[in-house]
């Protein structure tokens, strides 16, 4: 069998980590996590499942456990949710809809996620010049980091690290120890949240797009949240349109901190399922039961005013973001 040499190949060449693809006569990937774990002698090992075959054998039909077969191995893994990036804003923007949420045409594609086993929409382009000239400017290279960020993605690098103007372009965005910390986050359970949070800690908030061919898609705007402890809360809010506008986000519940959609967003069956429940308290509640929520810029490293029941990130430029944890105090 063709994977048992692979696995054995692992170890004795010195790999950490292997992308495993549609392109081999062997289909069983939990076989194949078996024989890299039996092959490593206490190595570890990450596998990373590109997920394109409904025919693989992941050792059960119920498509919300293939998240735990290319990960069976020690070392974890993580698996892919969407098709191959590109290095344009408009492919950046489709991927990172399929974490978005359960409802896939392709249902093996559904991100599932926890400690050691990781959904991804495909690596990063923030510096990558492998498709031709650098595609994304540093507005958009940021805002597409911070999606990544938000959504616990793993975060792997497709740069060049021998061209340094690449390097020297992506290293005050890849570098940024507060989103990185943010990035490593994850609380030990929902703090105030519904729905998928129990799966994934990164989630969307609100959204002006339309569902269309099993995703979200034609948004001018977008906020995502990710739970970073039961205090705090990152909110990335992005101007995916092609024009200056505000995005703002409202926060809620008794905390102050937890994000919610106004009334009238998201109406469609599949955005109401894919989006964070209606808001129906204010952040007075939290005010007024004396408790104080700060806010904290993450891309510039800076505190910003303290915040009660809306925060609006004015006049973002197209396609750039606003990265902003949010903390109670009392």
């Amino acid at each position: 069998m063709a994977d048992a040499g692979n696995a054995r190949a692992l170890p004795e060449l010195g790999f950490d980590g292997v992308k495993i693809d549609g392109c081999g006569p062997d289909r069983n990937v939990t076989r194949f996590a078996e024989l890299v774990d039996d092959a490593s002698g206490g190595r570890t090992i990450a596998i990373e499942d590109c997920n394109d075959d409904p025919d693989w054998d992941r050792g059960s039909a119920d498509c919300t456990q293939f998240h735990d077969t290319g990960c069976a191995v020690s070392g974890g893994g993580f698996y892919r949710v969407a098709g191959d990036i590109f290095g344009y804003w408009e492919a950046i923007m489709d991927r990172v809809q399929q974490m978005a949420g359960y409802l896939k045409p392709v249902p093996w594609h559904t991100p599932l996620q926890r400690p050691g086993c990781w959904p991804t929409p495909d690596a990063l382009e923030v510096g990558c010049t492998r498709q031709g000239p650098l595609g994304l400017n540093f507005t958009e290279s940021r805002s597409h980091f911070g999606m990544w960020v938000v959504t616990s993605s793993p975060l792997i690098l497709a740069l060049d690290l021998r061209d340094q103007s690449a390097t020297n372009f992506a290293w005050p965005i890849i570098t940024n120890t507060e989103v990185l910390a943010v990035h490593a986050a994850w609380p030990h359970g929902p703090a105030e949240t519904t729905r998928r949070q129990d799966y994934s800690p990164g989630t969307m908030v609100a959204t002006d797009a339309v569902f269309s061919a099993g995703r979200p898609q034609n948004m001018t705007w977008q906020v995502w949240a990710k739970n970073v402890s039961a205090s705090s809360v990152a909110i990335l809010l992005v101007n995916a349109g092609d024009k200056t506008q505000d995005v703002s986000v409202q926060l809620s519940g008794a905390t102050g901190i937890v994000p919610c959609r106004p009334v009238g967003l998201c109406a469609e069956s599949h955005m109401d399922a894919l989006c964070a429940p209606t808001c129906t308290t204010t952040g007075t509640l939290a005010r007024a039961n004396g408790i104080k929520v700060t806010a904290r810029d993450l891309w510039n490293r800076a505190p910003l005013p303290d915040v009660a029941g809306t925060f609006v990130a004015t006049q973002l430029a197209p396609h750039d973001s606003a990265f902003v944890l949010f903390s109670r105090a009392y």
